[in-house]
């Protein structure tokens, strides 16, 4: 239950979200957005049934439906919230369906969808397997599954804040906490697809992120970058331990930025794409 009741934080916080999203579009060196980039290398025609199973905020959810004239997008999430906030956003003739649902037991009938998509959704959920096959039963003979993810390696910034938290004096456990991403992630992703699916492939992107000021790096870096450690280690952080971290993660990116020009780091992503 801890990752559902991180979820339902995550998603609470939809400002914050909106802060990590700009970030990522304004500094990326790829050509197009992660989101278009996957979605291109799906085989819409623009009649298919599809379900987006943990939607979020909707990142795929209304890309899809621009995709889809003649088809509908089901968008599924386990939070409440985040249902009701995706449907104040739709119009009288969406094609566009929401329902609140856990992707571990989807309330759909077998062989429902041509598409299925479980995109940075599977590293939060209880019972990986269980998410897996419940995608691959209401998806169709012949239809596909996306199931994206990132790495598990760390980013420059995560060892940049490690070193900071480390610097604190705060705990191994803190320090060295794992992040979700590495329950499902491009290094081990097919390890669980493997069980359910006998054909996939994986697609990578290898980005990098120019950023040239302190407080845009910092801005992202506190949009939700360090909730997870001190949760998993049920410690809590005070005010004034986290403005210190704030200030040694703002000193280290200063003296980089002085150094190199800009604050760059290597932004792996990818999917696996699942035929059944």
């Amino acid at each position: 239950m801890r990752y559902q009741k991180y979820l339902l934080k995550h998603y609470q916080q939809t400002n914050r979200l909106q802060i990590r999203a700009d970030y990522q579009a304004k500094f990326r060196s790829a050509p197009q957005p992660f989101v278009d980039w996957v979605l291109d290398h799906l085989p819409i025609k623009g009649n298919e049934r599809v379900l987006d199973a943990g939607c979020g905020t909707g990142a795929y959810l209304f890309p899809l439906a621009q995709r889809l004239p003649q088809g509908t997008v089901t968008g599924i999430d386990i939070v409440p919230e985040m249902i009701d906030l995706l449907r104040s956003k739709l119009d009288d003739d969406s094609n566009i369906q929401l329902q609140q649902a856990d992707i571990q037991q989807l309330p759909f009938e077998d062989q429902t969808f041509d598409l299925v998509l479980a995109n940075f959704v599977l590293f939060h959920v209880e019972d990986i397997f269980k998410a897996i096959s419940e995608c691959k039963r209401v998806l169709k003979p012949g239809g596909v599954a996306v199931f994206a993810t990132g790495t598990s390696q760390l980013s420059r910034l995560d060892t940049i804040h490690r070193t900071a938290l480390k610097q604190l004096g705060f705990s191994k456990k803190v320090i060295h906490s794992s992040h979700p991403v590495k329950r499902f992630s491009l290094e081990n992703g097919a390890d669980y697809l493997r069980h359910h699916f006998s054909w996939f492939e994986q697609f990578l992107l290898h980005d990098q992120r120019q950023v040239p000021t302190v407080q845009d790096v910092l801005e992202y870096y506190q949009a939700g970058m360090i909730e997870w450690a001190f949760e998993q280690a049920q410690i809590d952080i005070t005010e004034d331990q986290l403005k210190q971290l704030y200030q040694l993660v703002g000193e280290r990116l200063e003296t980089i930025i002085e150094e190199e020009g800009a604050f760059r780091e290597s932004k792996l992503g990818g999917f696996f794409l699942a035929h059944k």
